[in-house]
């Protein structure tokens, strides 16, 4: 479920060392992984923080959420932004809040995150009710039966 994250983002992130590692394994995580620290700050804190287990993680060298026993990232901090894979039947309601599956950065360059990771992710948007969707893709990969 991360072949379409790490071909996006092995460009972006050259240097990191691991597909995988945890939060606390890079120093200052919230100033020094190419995010803004506010985005970290929505990922670990306020999106990650009310999740059953602790999900923060560094992927490709980007603060993330990642089920920890499958490894399958459900969110990413993006830069001053921040990518979230959310249920497909929640998609367009995340659309209709505010949330987009197109990023157009300050030099003018466009980011598709539906092209880039794949079907089901979208751009945050800052809205309250992300957070209820980040635990429910979560519940979704924690419990799907192993393949």
């Amino acid at each position: 479920m991360n072949a379409s994250i790490a071909a996006a983002l092995q460009d972006r992130r050259a240097g990191a060392l691991r597909w995988i590692e945890p939060h606390d394994a890079l120093p200052d995580a919230y100033w020094s992984r190419g995010s803004h620290p506010d985005v970290v700050e929505r990922l670990w804190d306020q999106l990650g923080k009310p999740l059953p287990v602790d999900c923060r993680a560094i992927l490709l060298g980007s603060p993330a959420l990642v089920e920890p026993v499958r490894g399958v990232a459900f969110a990413l901090a993006y830069g001053t932004a921040y990518a979230l894979r959310i249920p497909n039947d929640i998609i367009r309601t995340a659309l209709s809040a505010g949330c987009k599956t197109t990023q157009t950065w300050a030099g003018g360059r466009t980011t598709d995150i539906e092209a880039d990771f794949g079907p089901g992710w979208v751009f945050g948007g800052w809205v309250d009710r992300e957070s209820d969707w980040v635990r429910t893709m979560y519940e979704l990969i924690a419990n799907t039966p192993p393949s």
